[in-house]
């Protein structure tokens, strides 16, 4: 395939033959083959039996998955002694969405002021890989028994909605001032995540 899904298995599975100087499959190998990622544009890892005996001078590979999400990986195919092989370029594409993370953190600052630095929230994966389909509506609030009791956070948005898995918040500030405040964000159905802590001054 050219397209895969992060963590799960790549079908159809791969093949990987012995074959002599006319690329004839040598039938009575039994050589051990290996798999590596050549190019490796996410920094993904190869998961599954990455080592496997040829049958017939045939080896093939049924459940070799990659982690990471990126454009232009390669797979490499060696055994001892034999030229190398490179299949062509896989895209891995993130998997479901399963929690959120916060990829910029709130910095608070004074109270009923915006923060110079506005939080960022990421919809990912199970590996943490962005999901960039998602529109998914990020709600902030502020995370229990952190900061001043009676406090409340507004946003210019809140809810917001991610734009290619990523929510950008803006105006965001707290009425009351004190210290390690915490935020957290959530969507339904997805593991939440709370922010580092910041102060109100």
């Amino acid at each position: 395939p050219t397209s895969v899904v992060a963590g799960v298995a790549i079908s159809p599975a791969v093949v990987a033959t012995i074959q002599d100087a006319g690329s004839n499959v040598v039938t009575s190998s039994g050589a051990p083959i290996a798999i590596a990622i050549g190019t490796n544009p996410g920094g993904g890892t190869l998961s599954g039996p990455v080592s496997v005996n040829a049958t017939n001078g045939v080896a093939t590979f049924p459940a070799l998955s990659i982690n990471k999400a990126g454009t232009g990986y390669t797979l490499v195919a060696s055994s001892a002694g034999l030229t190398s092989a490179t299949r062509s370029t896989l895209t891995v594409s993130a998997a479901a969405a399963s929690s959120v993370a916060f990829t910029q953190q709130p910095n608070g600052g004074v109270r009923n002021t915006a923060w110079s630095v506005q939080p960022k929230v990421t919809v990912q994966d199970a590996f943490g890989n962005t999901v960039t389909s998602s529109t998914a509506s990020v709600t902030l609030t502020i995370t229990s028994d952190t900061g001043t009791s009676g406090a409340t956070l507004t946003c210019t948005g809140n809810p917001q909605a991610a734009v290619a898995g990523v929510a950008t918040f803006a105006g965001c500030r707290i009425n009351l001032a004190g210290t390690a405040y915490r935020v957290t964000a959530s969507v339904g159905g997805l593991t939440s995540a709370t922010s580092s802590t910041f102060n109100i001054t």
